[in-house]
C-alpha cells in the first residue's frame, strides 16, 4: 500500500474510533492548530546614488530653498526655465528665465504629482511658478 493510501487509512481508522466512543469518557480528536510565527524582517537602508559624471555639481545642492530666500536659475544646454501662472506644466507660461538669473522665493512649495513648485519673483517684479527640478537637474539653486 503506498504511503498516501496508508496515511489516509490510518486517519479514517482514527476518525472511526473517535466516532465510536460514547459517554463521558469519549474524547474528540481535534486536528492540530497551526500558529503563525512572526518572520523576522530585514530593514533596508537606502544608499545614495552617486551623480552622473556629466551632471553639473550645482545641480546637486542640498541647501533647502526657503520663502523670502534668494535663488539662482540653473539650466543646462542653453535651456530656459519656464515660469508658469500656477504650479502646473499645463498652466500658461508667463515668461522664461536664462541660466544664472537671480530670483526671490515668494511662496511655496506646492507639490503637484512628483514635482515641487515655488513662486518666484525677478528683480524687475515679474512673478510666477517654477519647478524646483526637471529631468534630474535642480533648476532653482539657493543663493549662498
Amino acid at each position: 500500500m503506498p504511503n498516501i493510501e496508508r496515511a489516509a487509512a490510518i486517519m479514517l481508522l482514527m476518525a472511526g474510533i473517535a466516532c465510536a466512543q460514547t459517554g463521558p469518557s469519549a474524547t474528540a480528536i481535534n486536528p492540530p492548530t497551526l500558529t503563525p510565527r512572526p518572520v523576522p524582517t530585514q530593514r533596508l537602508t537606502p544608499t545614495p546614488t552617486p551623480a552622473a559624471p556629466d551632471q553639473p555639481a550645482a545641480a546637486l545642492s542640498t541647501i533647502p530653498l526657503t520663502v523670502n530666500g534668494s535663488a539662482t536659475v540653473h539650466t543646462t544646454e542653453g535651456d530656459k526655465l519656464r515660469v508658469h501662472s500656477r504650479p502646473s506644466y499645463d498652466a500658461p507660461v508667463k515668461f522664461e528665465l536664462e541660466d544664472g538669473t537671480p530670483v526671490v522665493i515668494i511662496a511655496g512649495p506646492q507639490v503637484v504629482g512628483t514635482d515641487r513648485w515655488w513662486q518666484i519673483q525677478t528683480a524687475d517684479g515679474q512673478s510666477g511658478w517654477a519647478v524646483e527640478a526637471a529631468e534630474g537637474v535642480q533648476t532653482l539653486l539657493p543663493a549662498n
